[in-house]
């Protein structure tokens, strides 16, 4: 099982992020797979935790401990993963590091590790990219055609991040899509 730690955006962001990737999907046929956690920017990459119960503690006095985080958009860019047989892309908005996101995020990243050993996940680190996922899948040829025609259309956005998120993925039955939204909670509360 893996858990991981997001901010969610607010209502508007949602939707109008939301509109742009359905008018992809419609276009140039990209996955709709990730859209169906909400709008979010992550904090924590997935990592391996024995029971997702385990977090809903340190969730708590997490968000808690916050207050709301203001979070800007840059642009839309475009990633090419190699797949096995063929590549992957992904698209994504790209967030601003602000010092209050690089020090949330090393400081999850620390009290994970402190609280339940060894949670380190792949990207997490001090060069971690903050982004909100659009869509990610083959083949690679449609996200590109997607990005050539909409990344021109995003506008830098600004709002603030007023929910903390957990998502829980179990992978254990080999099905790499099934993931929930496991709690939500505001912050500052």
């Amino acid at each position: 099982m893996k858990a991981a730690f997001a901010l969610l955006a607010d209502d508007l962001t949602h939707n109008s992020v939301r509109k742009l990737v359905w008018r992809m999907f419609q276009q140039h046929g990209i996955s709709l797979t990730t859209s169906r956690l909400p709008c979010h920017v992550s904090l924590k990459q997935p990592f391996d935790i024995p029971e997702v119960e385990m977090l809903e503690d340190y969730m708590a006095e997490l968000a808690g401990s916050l207050s709301p985080v203001d979070i800007v958009l840059t642009e839309m860019q475009l990633i090419e993963v190699p797949g096995t047989e063929e590549a992957s892309g992904i698209l994504w908005l790209h967030a601003e590091r602000s010092p209050k996101l690089g020090d949330l995020h090393d400081r999850i990243n620390n009290e994970l590790e402190l609280r339940f050993g060894n949670t380190a996940a792949d990207f997490d680190g001090p060069d971690y990219q903050f982004h909100m996922t659009l869509a990610i899948g083959r083949p690679f040829e449609a996200y590109e055609n997607a990005y050539q025609n909409f990344a021109g259309t995003f506008t830098r956005t600004r709002f603030q991040a007023r929910s903390l998120a957990l998502f829980a993925y179990d992978h254990k039955n080999g099905a790499e899509t099934e993931y929930i939204s496991y709690k939500i909670v505001p912050i500052g509360e």
